[in-house]
């Protein structure tokens, strides 16, 4: 993977670099990775200990599903998604983060493109919860501040995820 490194002393000035390593192991606490980064350094400039902004060059999946992060449900040691399934009954879905970025994330797997997501789940929603789906709400929200049904919205179709005129809440 390529990177690419900015120091404060070089502002005008972008060092390529290559991921060498990884610690293999994400921190639980801080949720962070280490990684090895080479660069040539053929003019002395890199000193050891010096602070530098690292941006990676991640290449984005075509069909990448785009969530807003207020939709992620953070469980036990699992992460997962609020769906409203056929019978107007709450499936929670399984799914593995691709990327975050932020107020939106990338879902790698475990949800469909056709799946109906509620945009932002109360705590306390689980399994087989009953929902009402209600129609008419622009902002997501319903008059009792209940949660919003989205579809996910795939990056080839515009890398967006907007709430949809359905309202889902558990009962």
């Amino acid at each position: 993977m390529k990177a690419a490194l900015k120091l404060p002393e070089y502002p005008d000035r972008a060092f390529d670099a290559t991921v060498v390593t990884t610690s293999h192991a994400i921190d639980k606490k801080s949720r962070s990775l280490l990684v090895e980064l080479q660069a040539k350094n053929e003019d002395g400039a890199l000193q050891p200990g010096a602070f530098a902004q690292v941006r990676f060059q991640i290449p984005e999946a075509a069909d990448a599903l785009k969530l807003p992060a207020s939709a992620m449900i953070f469980r036990d040691q699992s992460t997962e998604v609020a769906t409203v399934g056929a019978d107007n009954r709450v499936v929670m879905k399984k799914v593995e983060i691709d990327r975050d970025f932020g107020s939106e994330v990338a879902i790698g797997s475990g949800l469909s493109a056709s799946d109906r997501v509620i945009a932002n789940p109360l705590d306390s929603i689980d399994q087989g919860d009953e929902v009402r789906i209600v129609s008419g709400a622009a902002d997501g929200r319903s008059e009792g501040g209940k949660d919003a049904a989205s579809s996910p919205q795939s990056s080839a179709a515009g890398s967006q995820s907007v709430a949809q005129t359905a309202q889902g809440h558990a009962e």
